[in-house]
């Protein structure tokens, strides 16, 4: 039985990779939440989007080939039925 060699990156150079991608997911976010009314609110969503996001890339096989709008579209869709939820 042979081994495969995978290519997995350092942890430092994962999160760097996700460092530049923030900008791009902060901007889907806003624009995803630009209704809500209260600055905390949309600044809530915004950070919980980018958590999302990081969870998200962090359990990517390859996350060097993810790109912003994989990470933000699914976790604004996952923020947005959060927030339907809790304000029934």
């Amino acid at each position: 039985m042979s081994a495969v060699a995978v290519d997995v990156p350092a942890p430092a150079e994962r999160q760097q990779s996700f460092v530049q991608l923030l900008p791009a997911i902060r901007a889907h976010a806003r624009a995803a939440f630009r209704h809500l009314r209260s600055e905390h609110d949309r600044e809530d969503a915004e950070g919980e989007v980018v958590a999302r996001a990081w969870e998200t890339f962090r359990s990517a096989p390859a996350p060097l080939a993810v790109t912003p709008d994989r990470l933000a579209g699914p976790a604004v869709a996952a923020v947005r039925d959060q927030m339907a939820r809790t304000h029934r």
